[in-house]
């Protein structure tokens, strides 16, 4: 669940013939994010059976109260802040990826049906 801006369809394969190690450079935080992808996984899953078995979860502190921290974004951005990953720029490097792929697509269906 925390894990889901991680975006499980992309592949953080080590580059193969047909890629540069260049290729990642235009996304930065996606390379923080595939150096660390492993800690990452297991800090997610930590938390989402903190929450499912053990029903307890995370909170802020006010200087008075503890407020549970509500929706998977605040906890996915501080988990990308532990790894020194730029939460928004890291979607809108996700988003450019998927630009990039609907792109493609597009004109590989226009050169299907020349």
């Amino acid at each position: 669940m925390y894990d889901a801006w991680l975006d499980r369809n992309i592949e953080y394969a080590d580059p193969d013939e047909n890629e540069t190690e260049d290729d990642m450079s235009e996304y930065p935080q996606h390379e923080k994010l595939k150096n660390c992808q492993g800690e990452h996984s297991t800090i997610c899953s930590f938390i989402e059976w903190l929450e499912g078995h053990k029903e307890m979860g995370l909170a802020e502190w006010d200087g008075k109260h503890y407020w549970p921290i509500a929706g998977n974004r605040k906890i996915e951005s501080l988990i990308a802040e532990f790894f020194e990953i730029d939460y928004e720029a890291f979607m809108k490097e996700k988003e450019a990826m998927y630009e990039e792929i609907r792109g493609a697509a597009s004109r590989a269906m226009a050169k299907e049906a020349l």
